[in-house]
């Protein structure tokens, strides 16, 4: 298992959907679902669990397309939406 952590949200965040994206990709219900987004709303910082790196990728990049702020992926990988892969 992957651990996805999402922090922050930005204007516009789109929580419905990311509440769908949660189900499809987690497998989990609609009411663990929408406590990921209370959560995320909240106290901005979520965390969920993920079969794969590719499933965690996934999951990042339609998350930031919805309007999550930032996501941690495993242990290591940080990825930021404000950075853009650029040195």
């Amino acid at each position: 298992m992957v651990s996805v952590e999402f922090r922050d949200w930005q204007s516009g965040f789109q929580k419905v959907a990311f509440n769908r994206l949660l189900r499809e990709r987690t497998g989990m219900s609609l009411a663990d679902a929408k406590q990921i987004v209370d959560r995320l709303l909240a106290e901005n910082r979520a965390r969920v669990s993920v079969a794969s790196v590719d499933v965690a990728n996934s999951l990042r990049q339609e998350s930031l397309e919805l309007g999550v702020g930032g996501i941690t992926i495993g242990e290591s990988a940080q990825i930021e939406s404000s950075h853009t892969g650029s040195h």
